[in-house]
């Protein structure tokens, strides 16, 4: 495995590991999804995200206005 590899490898792990902190997940759970991140990192990614704007469009928070859903308060 080439070193350039690994490293992105590496990086896929960490942030899928850091979006599932975000989306409340057990510190087993993360251990887990980084290890899942390693070896599968942008399907992980994708599926982490997808999660993240169900989340956000759950609570309302700023992000999910971005991809099609309208905003609440703006009556345009």
């Amino acid at each position: 495995m080439d070193i350039t590899t690994g490293a992105v490898a590496f990086l896929f792990a960490i942030l899928s590991a850091k979006w599932a902190m975000e989306l409340g997940y057990s510190q087993f759970t993360q251990i887990i999804i980084f290890f899942a991140g390693l070896i599968a990192g942008p399907f992980v990614l994708f599926i982490l995200y997808i999660r993240l704007l169900y989340l956000r469009k759950e609570t309302n928070a700023s992000g999910s206005q971005f991809f099609g859903y309208p905003d609440k308060t703006n009556s345009n």
